[in-house]
């Protein structure tokens, strides 16, 4: 595995981060660990919403890796995200505290593993796996070079989430204006009035408010004679 210095791993940042959008970003990740670690074989896991999801593999191998995070509750990933915050796996063959997932890693060539929780703050995101077909491949110096990588996947991940939210509230605003003008239009009410309009219908069928707009602008006017002001 290679250990980046201090100015490769300001290139990592500076890769990993140019994207907004989060699978970009994941997509990214991966690339710069096969780059600048070395690592032919990584997998990251997400945790959303107190779910665990596959994020991104760097090779289809992975996704057994994946699958038996996700299938098996006592998994290095796991207990890196639930846990120790970084489990090495020197040789998967004496993993004896993971057998169900050591079996799974045997059947598919794995010799070693280093799982390392991706967290921002407080918050916990997933983890990130790096895997080598032979045992004994992480030193602690490669230890600590996994730490700086996901500190910087961490805010990478981060900020392209909150990008992402960002854009999507932008463009939720966006579609109710063009609604409320639907309705404006239809009905010869003032803004104000169309807004209540639609947020009443959105209380009453427990519909989001960004959905109802959305059907309101894609429908026209055979959507907007449903949602006749009081």
């Amino acid at each position: 595995m290679k250990r980046p210095d201090a100015v490769e791993f300001a290139h990592i940042a500076a890769e990993i981060s140019q994207s907004s959008n989060v699978q970009d970003t994941l997509d990214n990740i991966i690339v710069a660990a096969q780059d600048h670690l070395g690592v032919a074989l990584v997998a990251v896991l997400l945790q959303v919403r107190k779910r665990l999801r596959s994020a991104t593999v760097s090779d289809p191998l992975m996704e057994h890796i994946v699958r038996a995070a996700i299938d098996h509750d006592r998994t290095p990933s796991l207990s890196a995200m639930r846990g120790t915050a970084q489990v090495s796996v020197p040789d998967v063959r004496q993993a004896h505290s993971w057998p169900q997932w050591a079996a799974v890693m045997n059947d598919v060539g794995i010799g070693s593993a280093l799982c390392t929780r991706l967290r921002a703050g407080d918050r916990t995101l997933g983890s990130i796996g790096f895997y080598f077909p032979e045992p004994e491949q992480f030193s602690r110096e490669d230890r600590s070079a996994a730490w700086v990588f996901s500190y910087h996947a961490s805010i990478a991940l981060l900020h392209a989430e909150q990008e992402t939210s960002l854009q999507e509230a932008v463009d939720a605003r966006h579609k109710i204006g063009q609604a409320q003008g639907v309705l404006m239009e239809r009905h010869k009410i003032g803004p104000e009035r169309a807004f209540s309009v639609l947020r009443r219908y959105s209380q009453d069928y427990n519909v989001k408010l960004r959905i109802v707009a959305r059907e309101v602008v894609r429908t026209g006017a055979d959507q907007a004679n449903r949602l006749e002001p009081s």
